[in-house]
């Protein structure tokens, strides 16, 4: 702390930083700072556009890889944060395993209206919906979406059907036949895309199975003596024409 205060480092100041765990911080000062290392600003820079900040923050609440955030950020904003700057990020400013209910509580009070949504939806939605909602690359999958639906349904059926009142019989009778309907489009789907994968995984094992025809000795040599007689050449000898 001494050092720290006084700005004088002593030469295993870097090394008792390692064992702090935060040699990578400290790197990145003007002492320490290489060639390597001068990227780490880029990491600092997360904090400076509120629009990848909040992207990597929500992508990290879902426990994406840092290898699929990187590149779909890349791909967004032509950003060059490579995995280990994600992981250096969620080592150092923003790690959610760390957070206690009480903790996001506190944290989204702070937050702009937007931002708040966006990270109810990462702390509460599946990823192919966050990431629609940050207009990044996604794969939808209707089964899922229709799951997702079905669940929210049923719950909405099952809490009006405890109610006593008119209004509530009504809205019970509404909710039930919305779950009807959504496990009639779910088994489809569901089927549909089992169906799909099925197909895919046997076109693979066949293209794995299939034997590629390759030509033996014989049509070898005839293919040589065509192509020697048609440039006007003498065919290539071969063993049996030296014999």
């Amino acid at each position: 702390m001494q050092q720290i205060k006084s700005g004088v480092y002593e030469a295993d100041f870097l090394d008792w930083m390692g064992t702090l765990d935060l040699r990578e911080l400290w790197e990145y000062e003007p002492k320490y700072r290489t060639k390597s290392s001068r990227s780490l600003k880029l990491i600092y820079d997360i904090h400076l556009d509120s629009t990848i900040r909040l992207a990597v923050n929500a992508l990290l609440i879902k426990n994406e890889s840092f290898e699929k955030i990187s590149t779909s950020l890349g791909a967004k904003y032509s950003t060059l944060l490579t995995e280990n700057h994600i992981h250096l990020y969620r080592k150092y400013f923003w790690n959610p395993l760390l957070m206690a209910r009480k903790d996001w509580k506190e944290f989204v009070k702070s937050c702009e209206s937007y931002e708040t949504d966006i990270y109810f939806m990462a702390l509460t939605e599946p990823l192919n919906m966050l990431q629609n909602a940050l207009e990044l690359p996604s794969k939808a999958s209707s089964s899922e979406i229709l799951q997702n639906l079905l669940i929210h349904s049923y719950r909405k059926a099952k809490h009006y059907m405890k109610t006593n009142i008119p209004a509530g019989n009504k809205e019970a009778r509404e909710w039930n036949k919305q779950v009807v309907a959504l496990i009639d489009k779910f088994e489809k789907y569901r089927v549909s895309d089992s169906s799909d994968f099925g197909k895919e995984l046997q076109m693979e094992f066949e293209y794995i199975d299939t034997e590629f025809p390759t030509p033996d000795e014989a049509l070898l040599k005839e293919v040589k003596e065509v192509v020697g007689t048609e440039s006007g050449n003498p065919p290539p000898k071969t063993s049996d024409s030296v014999g």
